[in-house]
């Protein structure tokens, strides 16, 4: 089986660390690692032969992946988003809200540190209130404290759930089904008509808010990872 490897350059200069992907898809490339750089490969569950192979390689497992998709309904043309969408003020606070939040993720010791993990998803949320990474960042607040937000990007007749997070002062009080119907009043009002979400294998908590709002299962993946050389 050919290997076809690049350069994830964004990554590498985030992390302050070369960092690769790997594709099992019958191509070849020159790409040659360094030693010591991380080396990732995302697999659909089901290719069994493209999971042997990685193992025989020396890849261990990371993090499953798991993406849910819901097709959007009718949506009430007098709810007016702009009332939800953070302003510049509130990045501080939902950079604050985003360190130890996000403990089940890919980026995860031995190959990344807390604190790198934490610095990602802070940089992540702050892109997406200034429309980067994702279109929207969208909050829901009282007397000026967060208790939950989501960011939305729209590929065209899809809208997709970049991050959502609830403030853990607020968790159990049904913030993450109102972040849900949120994400799907702007997909609609923006003429998506499917909403998906992807989330880590190991967050059941997740994976049972999205069963709960009618979201069935698109696809399950898993990454590995390993240091070069292979």
């Amino acid at each position: 089986m050919k290997l076809n490897l690049t350069k994830n350059s964004w990554d590498s200069e985030f992390f302050g660390k070369p960092i690769y992907t790997l594709k099992l898809d019958g191509t070849e490339s020159n790409q040659q690692a360094e030693p010591g750089a991380l080396i990732t490969a995302k697999i659909e569950g089901d290719d069994y032969a493209g999971i042997d192979r990685l193992n025989n390689l020396g890849f261990q497992l990371c993090e499953g992946e798991v993406s849910f998709i819901k097709r959007l309904g009718p949506v009430d043309t007098k709810l007016s988003i702009e009332k939800y969408k953070a302003k510049q003020s509130d990045i501080e606070k939902l950079e604050a809200l985003c360190s130890g939040l996000y403990s089940q993720s890919r980026f995860r010791m031995p190959w990344f540190s807390p604190s790198e993990r934490d610095a990602f998803y802070s940089l992540w949320i702050r892109k997406a209130v200034n429309g980067e990474f994702d279109d929207v960042c969208l909050t829901i607040q009282d007397n000026g404290i967060i208790k939950g937000f989501v960011s939305v990007k729209i590929h065209g007749d899809v809208a997709k759930i970049g991050l959502i997070g609830v403030n853990e002062q607020f968790q159990g009080q049904g913030i993450g089904k109102k972040l849900i119907s949120l994400a799907e009043a702007y997909g609609a009002l923006s003429n998506a008509t499917l909403l998906s979400v992807a989330t880590q294998s190991s967050n059941r908590l997740a994976m049972l808010l999205y069963s709960k709002s009618n979201f069935t299962i698109q696809n399950i993946s898993y990454w590995f990872y390993k240091h070069a050389p292979f």
